[in-house]
């Protein structure tokens, strides 16, 4: 089953399966000039740096919280 909401394409799949295979369900229907792939918890945000990249001519951008710099600085671990 397919929704689509302006230009965005959801697919429902019949249950939860994994995030890896998500991934690749989505990437079998996606179509257009770039995929982006991110949570949907807020734990990536979109970046300037991505259109940069992908002006450069880049096949493949990416980016990741893990390294120095990465992450979303409004979200912080409450202390308990």
């Amino acid at each position: 089953m397919a929704f689509e909401i302006e230009d965005k394409l959801l697919r429902a799949r019949p249950k939860k399966l994994g995030l890896g295979t998500a991934y690749i369900h989505g990437l079998k229907h996606a179509s257009g000039n770039f995929v982006v792939i991110m949570d949907a918890d807020l734990s990536h945000h979109e970046s300037n740096n991505f259109r940069k990249q992908i002006k450069t001519g880049a096949d493949i951008v990416t980016g990741t919280r893990y390294v120095r710099g990465g992450g979303v600085e409004l979200l912080k671990k409450p202390k308990s």
